[in-house]
């Protein structure tokens, strides 16, 4: 949803001069007097005067916005004095204007060691106890007081140990991250690695920064991600379930993640550098980060040896959250197991939406062109079905396609074309048991075990059905007023699955209009129909 920044004024816990910092572990400290700290950052990362693309970026009426850097970001609210403005203004960066902004990834943690260029990761958090020095990015150094401030906020520890665990879990259910809280030992802060059985890869600690309105969280990069939250704010506002604290805390872990920030400032995206409280969570482009860095929460999942076992399926299977396809390399392998004929119906479909980035508007549902196939035989090396007849934006699906005997199957997701940048997709598993049995390659006993592919289709698609004994078969097309539309007649020499394809048009040769058809097969004396969807 697109919002007004100017709007998110009339909430008091906005009515203050938000700063949102990201730092680097490289970053040196120093005590310098309070009214020099911002002027300092930015000072120390900036070497060029771009006023005028703060002005592009953000407007002259912009509510709020905000400065970012290699090593940090400050958002400001539109009362600080015009004058203060200026000065920061004419030390701007130039600002990135791509899509999501990806810095390094975690390449080291506790639980895994070294993790490489790509793929999940177990990342481990704690809290600094009280009286852990925080030396501070460029704030006067202090001990940490995050137990004693939020224990005072929210009454104990349990109540906002797990609001951090679901700030957390709400980037871990959709990328490739699982989180762990352990103890911490109170080691050097910053500068000390996440160990098992001592400490996190992510310590979080809170001191004052700059008192009341100001600078109200950093944290910095892997392989670091430690936070640091002011314990002048009011964490402890109820507006919209602590959303306040919620996405600061989620918006800077996204930094400890490696995700930089994004420009336009439209309250679309988590990762822009300024508060919004109109949305909870991370935003798809923010989503599309994590996932290039991280894959998404079933990788790894690339090959059929490696494939999400999803066990024998009594209905429908569909991921929680939509998973995803981050490159032109990435395959998804999905093995389920039937223990006897069945029927398959499957549906990808792109996930994403329509939102700004820079002067360009994204259609994160149109980045790849999704296709997949369906596979039998040992470890999956037998292609049963390929599906690709849609384009970009566009799903792909089967219906009651027949698996007639018992086994391991896989469900193989992956791009046909379209950009090799991540692709969030729904997916839909639906195995129903067909009331036969099948022993080898014998055929069903009760009905063809018929399915149509593709189906929905334009305007071609094929029924597949099994024939016992040789002879005459046909495919009968019927509209849903029960009225014949096409009749094709064949014959077959032999034993086995046989195909009968229908172009879309009508006996006459014209093409019918989209809809609903009932497919009717013959064949060896029996009869089997099935449903299609003709789409424009």
């Amino acid at each position: 949803m697109k919002s007004n920044p100017a709007r998110l004024l009339t909430l008091s816990v906005l009515l203050m001069l938000p700063m949102l910092m990201s730092i680097p572990s490289e970053l040196s400290t120093a005590d310098l007097p309070q009214d020099d700290q911002i002027h300092s950052l930015l000072m120390q990362s900036v070497g060029q005067t771009v006023a005028n693309d703060a002005a592009r970026v953000f407007g002259a009426e912009s509510a709020q916005f905000c400065i970012v850097t290699e090593t940090l970001s400050v958002c400001l609210h539109p009362d600080t004095p015009p004058e203060r403005v200026d000065e920061i203004l004419r030390n701007l960066p130039t600002w990135s204007d791509d899509k999501y902004q990806l810095g390094n990834r975690w390449s080291t943690t506790a639980v895994d060691g070294s993790v490489g260029l790509s793929g999940p990761i177990n990342l481990t958090y704690s809290f600094l106890d009280d009286g852990v020095w925080i030396p501070g990015a460029e704030e006067p150094g202090s001990g940490s007081r995050l137990y004693a401030e939020m224990n005072s906020h929210f009454g104990s520890e349990e109540v906002w140990k797990a609001m951090f665990a679901e700030i957390f879990n709400d980037w871990g259910k959709h990328i490739g991250v699982t989180y762990q809280e352990v103890s911490d030992d109170g080691a050097a802060f910053t500068g000390s690695p996440g160990e098992v059985g001592l400490r996190g890869d992510v310590r979080i600690g809170a001191h004052n920064i700059d008192g009341q309105n100001g600078v109200l969280a950093y944290n910095y990069f892997p392989n670091s991600g430690d936070m640091v939250l002011d314990t002048s704010e009011n964490w402890s506002n109820p507006y919209g379930d602590y959303v306040f604290m919620r996405n600061i805390c989620r918006h800077e872990h996204g930094h400890g993640l490696g995700l930089q920030h994004v420009s336009p400032t439209n309250c679309q995206k988590l990762m822009e550098p300024y508060v919004c409280l109109n949305f909870d969570g991370p935003q798809d482009d923010d989503l599309r980060g994590g996932m290039r860095a991280y894959g998404d929460t079933y990788e790894s999942n690339n090959t059929a040896s490696a494939a999400t076992d999803l066990g024998v399926i009594d209905g429908v299977w569909t991921p929680e959250f939509p998973v995803s396809l981050t490159t032109s390399v990435d395959f998804d392998y999905y093995r389920f197991t039937t223990t006897g004929s069945s029927n398959l119906s499957v549906t990808v479909d792109p996930a994403g939406h329509r939102y700004a980035i820079e002067d360009e508007m994204i259609d994160s549902d149109e980045i790849m062109d999704l296709a997949f196939r369906v596979l039998g035989g040992s470890n999956g090396s037998e292609i049963l079905i390929h599906v690709n007849e849609t384009g970009l934006g566009e799903n792909e699906a089967i219906v009651d396609f027949s698996l007639p005997t018992a086994g391991d199957y896989w469900v193989l997701v992956f791009r046909a074309a379209g950009t090799p940048d991540v692709q969030r997709y729904d997916l839909d598993i639906e195995v129903e048991a067909s009331g036969t049995t099948a022993v080898g390659d014998q055929i069903p006993r009760t009905d063809l075990g018929l399915s149509v592919y593709p189906n929905p289709f334009n305007p071609r698609t094929t029924a597949r059905f099994y024939v016992e004994t040789p002879g005459s078969i046909s495919l009968d097309i019927y509209d849903v007023a029960g009225k014949r539309v096409r009749s094709i007649h064949d014959q077959t020499a032999s034993v086995g699955w046989q195909e009968l394809s229908w172009n879309g048009r009508s006996d006459t040769g014209n093409s019918v209009p989209s809809g609903t058809y009932l497919m009717q097969v013959r064949a060896g004396g029996r009869i089997q129909t099935v449903r299609g969807l003709l789409l424009e």
